[in-house]
This record gives structure tokens, sequence and C-alpha cells, in this order.
């Protein structure tokens, strides 16, 4: 059958029809002029029903049930009229409906008939009052008044629209604002709670006692650091720190400090750390009690949550921190307290195997121990020095017992 151009049966009761079958109707028929579906009980029509009705000009689907207009009619760009009078349209125009006929509008004029809907008076309303050009006794409904359409008195329907559609938006951005306020409200809650369970889980009985802030130049100390270094590295590389790296830094320490009690020089996790005990606690203490913290840094070094907590905790306390690097890195790759560290300290790197003979890389070697050990006794040498300006002449004589 060939395509028809004019559709009119109304009261022949095609609600009775699904929407696909609807939908096949129409589309069936591209050259639709007319089409008239009037009075058949519809409660909603399927919304791309019109995308291949190019030449439709007057569509009429008055005297239906229609709780909601969401067509998309932006296919039939030469519609003249849409009659949608004695429908059941209760709240608005839907945005979808809107643009799709905003892009008629571009091309041709087009009446839309509203009468016999009691519409919501909002910013949709006034959207489509503006631009169409809408039958005269339609009605909208703002704070249970009924308000008559009429095109005829422009300047009072903008108005009447216009104070709808401001107090619309007042009331969204009181939704949105009491909305951010409660939403503040509660993480700063959750913080507050994160931070007291925090505090509780280390047994500190004052946070202040290691919060501190970077504004402090110098470590305040009210005694004397039970070790010269804290060895702070990964368990992956645990082998070459207890095996290479602690040996000799501590023989050389020994040396250059006269001390003979090889086990108050360093701490690390393999030899000083309990099994069962709170590691967070230990970490802290180990950092306290010791006057530098050396960072074995290595790949695996850098994607540890521990480590890098151990190096924000010595970066945090003021302790100087003397960043080892087991491997060269890309700084672009670094971020957080890692970027800050590199960027902002001297660097220490262990020279590659790969690079050297065995005989230079043990000469290149050496030369970082003693680079290392001159830095750690630099530092020791200055915390005396800062404790007796501060005039701590007891922490002073104990400093002096150590070494």
């Amino acid at each position: 059958m060939p395509s028809l151009e004019i559709l009119i049966i109304p009261g022949a009761k095609l609600h009775l029809m699904s929407n696909e079958e609807l939908k096949k109707l129409v589309l069936n028929n591209p050259r639709l002029r007319i089409l008239d579906i009037a009075d058949n009980g519809f409660i909603n029509l399927p919304g791309e029903m019109f995308k291949m009705n190019a030449n439709l000009e007057i569509l009429n689907i008055s005297s239906n049930k229609i709780h909601e207009i969401d067509l998309d009619l932006s296919y039939s760009t030469e519609l003249r009229v849409i009659d949608l009078r004695n429908n059941l349209v209760m709240e608005t125009i839907s945005d979808a409906f809107l643009k799709s006929v905003a892009k008629i509008t571009e091309m041709t004029h087009l009446d839309i008939i509203l009468s016999g809907n009691n519409l919501k008076c909002d910013c949709n309303l006034l959207q489509l009052v503006s631009i169409f050009n809408v039958s005269t006794s339609a009605e909208c409904n703002l704070n249970s008044e009924n308000h008559l359409i009429d095109t005829n008195k422009n300047d009072s329907l903008s108005s009447l629209l216009k104070e709808a559609c401001k107090s619309e938006q007042k009331l969204d951005l009181l939704i949105i604002i009491g909305g951010s306020s409660l939403f503040v409200l509660i993480s700063g809650l959750i913080a507050v709670c994160c931070f007291i369970q925090f505090c509780r889980r280390r047994k500190l009985q004052n946070p202040g006692d290691w919060i501190i802030t970077l504004a402090e130049n110098t470590p305040k100390r009210d005694h004397v650091p039970t070790f010269i270094v804290f060895l702070a590295y990964c368990s992956h590389n645990s082998s070459f720190v207890m095996n290479t790296l602690y040996p000799r830094l501590n023989k050389k320490l020994m040396t250059l400090l006269n001390q003979h009690d090889k086990e108050k020089l360093i701490i690390a996790y393999d030899k000083k750390f309990l099994a069962g005990e709170a590691i967070d606690v230990l970490i802290h203490q180990a950092i306290e009690n010791s006057y530098v913290t050396v960072a074995v840094i290595s790949d695996e070094f850098l994607k540890s949550s521990w480590c890098s907590f151990e190096v924000k905790m010595a970066y945090t306390s003021n302790v100087p921190l003397i960043p080892l690097y087991l491997n060269k890195c890309n700084p672009d790759n670094l971020s957080g307290i890692f970027k800050l560290l590199y960027n902002t300290r001297v660097r220490l790197l262990w020279p590659d195997s790969k690079d050297l003979g065995r005989h230079d890389l043990t000469k290149q070697e050496e030369k970082v121990i003693d680079v290392l050990c001159n830095n750690v006794i630099a530092y020791v040498t200055q915390t005396k020095q800062q404790d007796i300006n501060n005039g701590n002449n007891d922490i002073n004589e104990e400093i002096e017992t150590q070494m």
C-alpha cells in the first residue's frame, strides 16, 4: 500500500493497540501531512513514533488522556499545528518536547493548542509561551490558583510566569545550598571521628606529641635519642639492608663515634621490632628515639603505604631525613611526600652493579657509606650544638656520655 498523506481516525479506540503497532502505523506512512488520532483514549504516545514523518504539518491528539507531553517531534520540520486540547496534562512540559519543537521553530511558524489542560506554571511553560504561539484559553496552576494563559495579554502572563520561574529557581538554589551544607557537616563529623579513632589506635596520651608543624625548624627533644639512625626500608629490600647496608654502616659509625655498643647505633625492623606490637606505634617510637632517619628508597618502597607513613612521620616530626635511592627514578612518576622529598632534599644514590666492575663497585659503595656517615654525624653534632644554644645542659651531658 502506498504511503498515505492524510490519516483521520478519531474515536477508534486506538489505545487498544500496542505501542509497537501504533509506531508501525505512523512510521509506514512517511508522507503523512495530516494526522488526526483524537479521542482514542491514549494515556501516552511512543516518544519516537514520528521520526520518519518529515512532511507532517498538522498533528491532532486532542481529547485523549495524555498525562505528560514527551514526544520527539524534531524530525517533523514542516509542522504548523499541534493540537493538545482536552488532555490530562497536569504537571509540566518536558524538556525533551521543548527541545524538539524548538528545532522546528527555527524554520517555520508553529501553533500549539493547550486549552483544556491544567498545566503547572513554571519555567518550561514560560519558555513555551515566549517562543511559540500558544492558544488563548489554556490555564496553568500556581499555588492552587488557576490562571488563564492569554496570548493577548502577554505582559501580565509573562510577569506571572517569571514570578513562578523565579520562585522555582530560589527553591532549587536553597535545595543545592542545603544539600552542600549537609555534605560539609557530615564530612566534618566523619573526619573528626576518624581522627579520634586514629589517636586511640596509637594509644597516645597527647596527639600533639607527634603532630608537629612544618614551621618548626628544629626538633624539640626533652631526652637524648637512644639510637643514632633509624633505617626505614621495604621488606622486599630486607636482604640488602640487613646483609650489606646495616653491617657496613654500623661498623663505620662505631669507628667514627668511638662507640663500642653496636646495638645502640642503628634501629631496624628486623633487629628491634617485636612480634605482636602495633607497627605504627613502633615506627613512631623508632623515629623519635633516633637522631636521623635514613630512608632506603626503591620502587617497592614507593608503592608501600607503610613506607610512605614512615617518611611522612619523619618529615612532619622535623627529624633529619636522608634519602638513599637504590636505583634511579623518574621524578615525573613521583607524587605526594616522595615528590616533595625528591625536590627538596639532597639525595644519595647507591651504585649500580651493572655499570661497574667488582673492584670499582666496592669503592663506590664505600664512598656512599662514607658520605652517609658524615651526614649522620653532622646531624648529631648539629643537634648537640642546638641543645647547647637552648641551654639544655642535662641533655648535652648525656650526649657527651653516649659519644
